[in-house]
């Protein structure tokens, strides 16, 4: 998969949590974790579990809880 944008957030258990935003201006997500081994890419849902939209910019953080937050800005 190629990418226009890439974002990377660590987690405490020793992940790591990849954002990317596809030549297909989409926003994929995948997970590397602590035995090295990842995740495949999936695309995240747009706003409110909708639809995707076309993805600019894309920018991800990682809790203490081991979640993330996954802000994009749009293309367009």
């Amino acid at each position: 998969m190629g990418a226009s944008a890439i974002g990377i957030a660590g987690t405490p258990d020793g992940s790591a949590q990849v954002v990317a935003v596809g030549l297909d201006g989409r926003i994929w997500h995948n997970v590397r974790k602590p035995d090295g081994s990842w995740t495949p890419f999936v695309q995240i849902p747009g706003p409110n579990g909708r639809d995707p939209f076309p993805a600019g910019q894309v920018r991800i953080t990682a809790l203490r809880d081991g979640t993330a937050h996954v802000t994009a800005i749009s293309a367009g």
